[in-house]
């Protein structure tokens, strides 16, 4: 029986060890005044800095057909960005239930059937800018224009 005892204790002094030696150390000793200083290591921000991906998209802006260079742009923005975060941190946008009606002081005229529509690469969008979400190499035309919609 006592050997049986005697080894139940020794496995838990092992189990007991390695589980110690197993855990981070965050605790120093400053040697000058013996002070037990703690560093914290956050971990998560770490990690998810390190796996978010930066994508880079094109923006054009177009009215009545001619680009508008000093309102196009580069953009480069977190992986999972959408389109409406996107306008919204580079322009000054004004918008109704995901419908941009403004750009940078450029409005659509619903009287006169002139709509803010967009393209992403090259075809007309099929969800609502708060929806879509950039991805890498994406070209995103809006286009102030008359329509037969």
């Amino acid at each position: 029986m006592k050997k049986k005892t005697m080894s139940r204790w020794m496995m838990l002094l092992i189990a007991a060890m390695i589980v110690t030696g197993c855990t981070e150390d965050t605790q120093n000793t400053d040697p000058t005044n013996n002070k037990v200083i703690t560093e914290t290591v956050d971990q998560e921000a770490t990690t998810s800095a390190a796996d978010t991906q930066e994508v880079t998209a094109s923006i054009k802006i177009l009215i009545d057909g001619e680009l508008q260079t000093d309102l196009s742009q580069e953009v480069s923005v977190p992986e999972g960005t959408t389109l409406m975060e996107v306008m919204t941190e580079n322009y000054e946008i004004v918008h109704e239930n995901s419908f941009i009606t403004e750009i940078n002081s450029h409005q659509q005229d619903l009287e006169a059937n002139r709509f803010w529509l967009y393209d992403i690469n090259g075809e007309m969008a099929m969800v609502g800018i708060a929806e879509y979400e950039i991805e890498e190499g994406d070209v995103i035309e809006w286009k102030l224009e008359d329509s037969d919609l």
